[in-house]
């Protein structure tokens, strides 16, 4: 059975918000603020779903934004040391400051930057005659 066309646009626009919001996990601070330990971290769902889309997605960076200010930077921080010493990267991760709520952290997910094609130079280039 074929969906009216009027049926096609708003289905197009949740497939893309489910999609955005796969990539996208909120860490509460209530979350965070207890004793912390390696396995604590990894058992965050939120650490670790990010972590294992971040796996499958070669060359994408992780994002993490905080609230601004220095606990937020603090807080920030100390999540991506406890990824770098679980293993992540610390040159695919990116702490970004200005989250509007200052009781969460947001994790997600930036595709890496697209290949350029090196053009050739001049001497390279050839002449077809």
């Amino acid at each position: 059975m074929l969906l009216p066309m009027k049926w096609l646009f708003p289905l197009l626009l949740i497939l893309a918000f489910e999609a955005h919001a796969a990539l996208r996990w909120e860490l509460p601070a209530e979350a965070w603020n207890r004793p912390r330990g390696g396995e604590m971290v990894t058992h965050l769902a939120a650490v670790r779903q990010a972590v294992e889309r971040w796996m499958e997605r070669p060359g994408a960076r992780l994002l993490i934004r905080h609230p601004g200010g220095e606990e937020g930077q603090l807080w920030a921080e100390e999540l991506r040391d406890w990824l770098v010493a679980l293993g992540v990267p610390g040159n695919r991760l990116e702490l970004q400051a200005g989250l509007a709520e200052a009781d969460r952290m947001v994790l997600s997910l930036e595709a890496p930057p697209a290949q350029r094609t090196p053009t050739p130079s001049s001497r390279e280039a050839t002449t077809i005659q």
